[in-house]
């Protein structure tokens, strides 16, 4: 997906981004399933799709969130607040950018 996105061709991010989403789910792969979720975020908010682009990018957050992946959890808060600043939600991107806290790697 990343070499679709540097050769903007949306329509193949969208392609590996929904096929990775699907075989993430069905293995029960948490990382893979909140990048492909950061992906498809990514190609549906350049499509012009900044609703459903949002709603991915939501959810890709709180999984990486909540295992523990500051990678995509920075992933999907920068694409989150590109999504909402197109959409001109100002009121959420303060508070999107007040979430931006890492998980914790104490003792790791």
């Amino acid at each position: 997906t990343r070499v679709a996105r540097r050769l903007s061709d949306t329509d193949a991010q969208l392609r590996a981004a929904g096929a990775a989403l699907a075989k993430g789910r069905r293995s029960g792969e948490v990382l893979l399933v909140a990048q492909a979720l950061v992906y498809r975020g990514d190609g549906l908010r350049n499509q012009g799709q900044t609703e459903p682009a949002v709603a991915a990018l939501r959810e890709a957050r709180k999984l990486a969130e909540a295992d523990g992946h500051p990678f995509i959890l920075g992933m999907a808060l920068a694409n989150l607040g590109a999504a909402l600043h197109a959409l001109m939600d100002c009121g959420n991107i303060g508070s999107c950018a007040a979430n931006a806290r890492l998980p914790s790697t104490a003792g790791a």
